[in-house]
């Protein structure tokens, strides 16, 4: 009897964190979507962490160039048309995310996301151009 409770309270918990996941990939990539559109600095702040990881076919980036390069005047001003969306948990507190990018500047990117004081932030991020 103890161990049918045990197996019963350990598949309660692993469909709970599955579901929680589940929330969370949905709320990363509502977050991943804002971040894509978004040409205000201060809340590209609130997104993105202080220590980013970043790398494009440029090279080496940082929180700073993310956000100058997102807010410039010649950012691209189309629409935002990601998908192919692949999200993975690697812990309560860490996912890795890639995802497709239509339109005007078609790439791949790859993003590690942290939950940091409860609030979910880009701490690497990649991103590759499209092949033809």
């Amino acid at each position: 009897m103890k161990k049918a409770f045990l197996f019963a309270n350990t598949l309660t918990l692993l469909t709970v964190s599955v579901l929680a996941q589940a929330g969370d990939a949905d709320a990363l990539i509502a977050l991943d979507k804002s971040w894509g559109e978004s040409r205000d600095a201060a809340a590209l702040d609130q997104l993105i962490s202080d220590d980013l990881v970043a790398l494009s076919p440029a090279g080496n980036g940082s929180k700073a160039a993310t956000i100058a390069e997102a807010t410039a005047a010649d950012a691209p001003e189309g629409p935002y048309t990601p998908g192919d969306y692949v999200v993975r948990f690697i812990s309560d507190d860490v996912a890795v995310m890639t995802h497709s990018v239509a339109g005007e500047e078609q790439h791949w990117s790859m993003h590690v996301w942290q939950k940091q004081d409860g609030a979910w932030k880009v701490a690497a991020t990649a991103s590759i151009p499209a092949a033809e």
